[in-house]
């Protein structure tokens, strides 16, 4: 089984060990970390079941594999970006920011091995190893491994420290922007800041619809709109007289109307206290869920 989560580990451990034992300013560095990035993504969707890593493509041959069936070709597992995504349905940890700087990472793995420039060149350690070994250190956990399994406990003990210096920068400047927004709100007077409130009433009224969620601004304390992208769909439910599911949607973004301020990753809402994730319900219809569908079968007849 190619897909073996412990097949998977053992290869990103090479990488791992090839990308430290290159100096510091070679290109192949950062390369051999991308290759180290992917396959330790695909060893958290197999640590689950192989089939997640499985492409379903060519009538489910692929997943056939991953089940344990013999097929006539080469297995084919997902897209490195469908890798990412299915991750952030199932972990509630690993957040659009990582899964961006995944595809980032890909992104310039690629045009390093398929065109003359050299991206991995232009980029400087700083930018990007304290986010790799901030996603590394989240799918160990997922994995229940320690991450000094992976690079050792020396460069583990780095690795933390940059984390740690990361999560700094970045809760510094969440901080700097709700009070920034907080003092131009709270500078305005009273009237002023009522008729603001009846706006944002107003606002949220015209702009909240399905997959939208409230919830109150870190900054002003007004109500605000969430918005999301729907990933979980639950079983349908009959309560006697209505027809529906449960829809979950993960928050991606905020936006106060009241006093400006924009949060535009799960990091920022997560720093907010606000919903990341939220149900939403949708009504269905007995008779299209329950009747069966026939035309397609009686148009091939």
């Amino acid at each position: 089984m190619i897909w073996d989560k412990d097949l998977l580990i053992g290869k990103a451990i090479d990488f791992l060990e090839k990308a430290e034992n290159s100096e510091q300013n070679d290109s192949t560095r950062p390369l051999f970390y991308s290759f180290a990035l992917e396959i330790l993504c695909k060893a958290t969707l197999s640590a689950i079941h192989p089939t997640l890593v499985a492409d379903p493509q060519n009538e489910g041959q692929n997943i056939l594999y991953a089940l344990g069936f013999k097929i006539n070709s080469q297995p084919k597992s997902l897209p490195a970006h469908s890798i990412y995504k299915r991750i952030s349905f199932i972990y509630e940890e690993f957040l659009d920011i990582h899964v961006k700087f995944c595809e980032y990472f890909s992104s310039l793995r690629n045009e390093e091995l398929h065109s003359g420039e050299s991206p991995m060149n232009s980029i400087s350690e700083k930018e990007w190893l304290p986010r790799f070994y901030e996603i590394v250190n989240l799918l160990c956990k997922f994995m229940k491994m320690d991450m000094s399994e992976l690079i050792g406990k020396v460069a583990k003990q780095n690795a933390i420290e940059l984390i740690e210096k990361l999560d700094k920068e970045e809760e510094k400047l969440f901080k700097e922007k709700v009070k920034s927004h907080k003092f131009l709100y709270n500078s305005k007077d009273q009237s002023t800041k009522e008729q603001i409130k009846e706006e944002t009433t107003n606002f949220n009224k015209a702009r909240l619809k399905h997959g939208m969620e409230t919830d109150d601004c870190p900054a002003c304390g007004n109500v605000g709109l969430l918005y999301g992208k729907r990933i979980q769909e639950k079983e349908p439910k009959y309560d006697g007289s209505e027809f529906y599911v449960e829809v979950v949607f993960q928050s991606t973004g905020f936006i106060c109307k009241s006093c400006g301020l924009e949060l535009k990753n799960q990091k920022e809402i997560l720093s907010a206290n606000l919903k990341i994730r939220y149900p939403q319900y949708e009504n269905l219809d007995l008779h299209d869920f329950f009747q069966p569908e026939y035309e397609d079968e009686y148009m091939n007849m």
